[in-house]
């Protein structure tokens, strides 16, 4: 906790040392300790940032700690739990439990085996009543710290024909499949970025691609908030930010920014200075970035016109195709009403305009807590067709162009169509 002493602690009188002389420069006490001839020292410290250069440039060697990735917190998990439960063959966590319990907390080596051995020593000998405090430990040294609990789960019946895009979602994934695969070849020094724009309707499924992307890749997803990085102190945003991309790199993580355009928004029509500024930084910060960046946005037309070409591939979300409206109906409607399409409701369904899957989740949810009785395919098909028209007088309103099965888009290696062979097939999971 060597902060405060190289930081300036001793120029303040937090700590009084006197020289050889008996002079009480505390500045050139701690210069002549860390020259001293043979003296070996090693400082720890959480935060560099307040220690002068003229101090910094004295230490022989330095070596930082940066924040645990998704595989080193599974291996913290696995140790931890050897270390207690031992090897055998019927465990309270299992490996699959340690999979999640990775992914879905961002916490430092000794948060995790901390809350693992107090929901051990606590006498749970079950499976689900062990996982139960563990993730309550967790949860309160998250309200404590003031961390924000931020677990986004992909669904596992997600698919990729489950959203319609341009290139094609498995065009994209096996791209990134192999990139990342060059890049963990590559010395840190050879390692080039890959910026990714996703952009279409609400509701088409883009952030829960990016979630889905990262989980096929394996890695971490860092989540960049307004709320998290923008600061009220001028200059201290663009600081958020910088840490925010260090983070990310460190951990070779995939960057996901929702709503882009609150960032990247058009610098021509800034009033103050700062709001430039913000701008700059991220344009800097993407050009440095050498993992994955995923800006999403709905309304491309936002952003600054610099900002897009530098994104490398730009992916367009479209609405769905008939065949993928009836997949998502089997998928949400049908597990409700406990009966199939009929031909005619099929028809139906076919000549709704302008849905996507997000319109899918929001029925089935309106239709599960439904005070109406048990509810029906036909209830179903009218709540969409609301929906639809809503979305379709919203698009006429704005001026835009309707997307249906085929969105436009670019990205190396496909020209035209988008996933599946309905030009837009169905997704089993909502954005």
């Amino acid at each position: 906790e060597a902060d405060k002493i190289l930081g300036g602690g001793l120029e303040s009188g937090w700590l009084s040392f006197k020289t050889e002389d008996g002079g009480d420069n505390q500045k050139s006490w701690l210069d002549h300790l860390m020259e001293m001839p043979g003296a070996k020292c090693v400082w720890i410290v959480n935060d560099h940032d307040g220690i002068p250069q003229s101090v910094i440039r004295r230490f022989a060697f330095s070596l930082q700690f940066p924040k645990l990735g998704l595989k080193e917190r599974r291996k913290i998990w696995r140790r931890t739990r050897d270390e207690l439960e031992g090897f055998r063959t019927s465990r309270l966590v299992t490996d699959k439990i340690i999979e999640e319990l990775s992914a879905d907390f961002d916490v430092a080596p000794g948060v995790i085996s901390q809350s693992y051995r107090a929901a051990y020593s606590s006498g749970a000998r079950s499976r689900a009543v062990m996982v139960e405090r563990i993730r309550m430990g967790i949860h309160a040294h998250q309200r404590l710290s003031g961390q924000p609990n931020r677990v986004v789960k992909v669904d596992s019946r997600y698919r990729l024909e489950g959203i319609s895009t341009n290139p094609s979602a498995e065009l994209i994934a096996q791209t990134l499949a192999r990139w990342h695969k060059a890049n963990l070849n590559a010395g840190p020094e050879k390692r080039q970025g890959l910026r990714m724009l996703f952009h279409g309707a609400p509701g088409t499924g883009k952030t829960e691609f990016a979630h889905y992307l990262a989980r096929s890749l394996d890695i971490e997803l860092v989540h960049g908030r307004i709320s998290e990085l923008v600061s009220p102190f001028v200059g201290q945003s663009e600081i958020n930010l910088a840490s925010m991309f260090r983070e990310a790199e460190a951990k070779g993580a995939l960057l996901l920014f929702d709503e882009v355009e609150s960032f990247l928004y058009d610098r021509s029509k800034a009033v103050r200075i700062y709001e430039m500024s913000l701008v700059n930084e991220l344009l800097v910060c993407l050009e440095k970035f050498s993992s994955i960046f995923v800006g999403s946005t709905n309304r491309v037309d936002l952003l600054d016109p610099s900002a897009r070409r530098r994104f490398t591939h730009q992916v367009e979300f479209g609405l769905l195709g008939p065949a993928g409206r009836a997949e998502l109906f089997e998928a949400f409607i049908e597990p409700l009403s406990g009966e199939r399409l009929t031909p005619g409701q099929r028809e139906c369904l076919e000549g709704l305009p302008s849905l996507a899957a997000g319109d899918f989740s929001k029925v089935a949810s309106f239709m599960r807590y439904s005070p109406d009785g048990a509810p029906d395919n036909l209830a179903a098909i009218d709540l969409l067709k609301a929906e639809a028209e809503f979305r379709a007088n919203r698009r006429q309103g704005e001026g835009e162009e309707e997307l249906s099965g085929g969105p436009r888009g670019e990205f190396p290696g496909e020209s035209s169509g988008g996933s599946g062979s309905s030009g837009g097939s169905s997704g089993r999971r909502l954005n």
